[in-house]
């Protein structure tokens, strides 16, 4: 089995370098963080066009509202082939939970398990059995690799990958490779947890909330929202944006590249924040610029959110191209730490395919894939037998090279991005 690497993902494309799951490395966090002002100015829509079908979801479909907190065994279905279910507060104690059960319905199509808590620490998924087997295991023998890895290595090379992501919020997705299997019936998780103070971690305690969304019935195609977020980096704006002929070609290039896995662009709306996230120069620790700007994400609105900033500071040195939210990022999670994706627009220079593959890559990242290959860990990979191994895969857009603007996705790599929660069956 093919394993990779990490979990919020980093583009750096200055020295050719790509760090899209630095996780702990690049993720520190410390204390609460505290708000800073939305700035919004103006918000403006743009349908999708005629094609796109009436009854397309509207964005209620997994609103928390209403939801069951008492009856975790009891399913809460909001849209037709979609439900929720919340499980409630889970405790933590020295970094690991007790196990809990939950029950899944018929034609269980993928499930996410979503963790919110405390913005100083990071979640995982620890352990995971359920009627077709074990699916994520604690205990996977440790390698001189797996520092690397962050806390959480060996659910990072578990049947069914996990990793830590943005402080504050943690999503799962089941299946994410075809060597693995989802079924209905009982399922038994725990849950893990690490403080995270500077460079250093430590286990964490407390309560978390704990939620499981699921598909039921297979898709073979499916329709996702985007919104755009500009901070007025390179003089756009929610107003001067949908004439922009470089946002208009990157935008086309995403359509173009998601529409070969049967994955089409819905609604695409625009909207303003605050100049102050033209330079993201925090990526962790109390306050930081990326988690602050990624909570700005319209909470109404289902699907992808970009954040178009000038410049993304690495503290490796370079220039990051961008940063996802999460791998995958949590479906529902809209004005959390974990909602966006963060797209510099020094670093394409002008180039709208560039801007566009960048857009497609990190994207692709927070709907649940990793890259095909990691050029820093050697004999490190992605789960998925379709996509090519090494050097070879440098035609697919999650091969994380800056001399590749490559194009393809293959059909496992889509079968992972439609059974995301955000994409919308059709």
């Amino acid at each position: 089995m093919k394993v990779a690497a990490r979990s919020a993902s980093v583009l750096r494309v200055k020295r050719r370098v790509h760090l899209f799951g630095l996780s702990l490395l690049l993720a520190a966090c410390g204390d609460e963080v505290h708000s800073l002002d939305a700035g919004t100015q103006n918000d403006a829509t743009v349908a999708p066009d005629a094609s796109t079908p009436a009854d397309a979801d509207t964005g209620a479909g997994l609103d928390a509202q209403g939801a069951d907190a008492q009856g975790a065994d009891v399913p809460v279905v909001i849209d037709p082939g979609t439900g929720r279910i919340d499980l409630g507060t889970v405790t933590l104690v020295n970094g690991s939970s007790e196990s809990f059960d939950f029950e899944l319905p018929s034609e269980l199509d993928s499930f996410m398990i979503v963790i919110r808590g405390a913005e100083d620490s990071m979640f995982v998924v620890r352990h995971l059995d359920g009627p077709t087997g074990t699916l994520v295991t604690p205990d996977i023998p440790s390698e001189f690799l797996d520092v690397l890895l962050g806390p959480f290595p060996s659910q990072y090379k578990s049947p069914n990958r996990v990793v830590a992501q943005r402080e504050g919020i943690s999503a799962a997705l089941f299946p994410n490779n075809p060597s693995v299997s989802v079924g209905a019936g009982s399922y038994t998780a725990s849950l893990g947890g690490v403080r995270v103070t500077g460079q250093q971690t430590a286990p964490a305690s407390g309560t978390v909330n704990v939620e499981v969304f699921y598909k039921v019935g297979s898709a073979s195609s499916g329709r996702i929202d985007v919104g755009l977020y500009f901070s007025g980096a390179g003089g756009l704006s929610a107003d001067s944006a949908p004439a922009s002929p470089l946002m208009n070609a990157a935008l086309e290039k995403l359509r173009t590249v998601y529409a070969q896995i049967d994955i089409e662009i819905g609604t695409v709306s625009y909207h303003d924040i605050s100049s102050s996230y033209q330079t993201i120069s925090s990526l962790s620790g109390p306050g930081n610029q990326l988690n602050e700007m990624f909570k700005l994400s319209q909470a109404a609105q289902r699907g992808l959110h970009f954040f178009f900033v000038d410049r993304i500071e690495s503290p490796l040195g370079g220039v990051i191209g961008g940063v996802a939210g999460g791998l995958p990022g949590p479906p529902s999670g809209q004005g959390t730490t974990g909602a966006g994706v963060a797209v510099a627009l020094a670093a394409a220079n002008g180039d709208a395919n560039l801007l566009g593959h960048v857009m497609s890559h990190e994207g692709g990242h927070w709907l649940g894939l990793s890259h095909t290959t990691e050029s820093l860990l050697p004999g490190i990979e992605d789960q998925l037998p379709d996509t090519p191994a090494g050097q070879a895969g440098t035609s697919n857009v999650m091969y994380p090279d800056g001399n590749s603007t490559g194009a393809l996705l293959s059909p496992n790599q889509g079968s992972v991005m439609r059974r995301h929660l955000e994409t919308v069956s059709r």
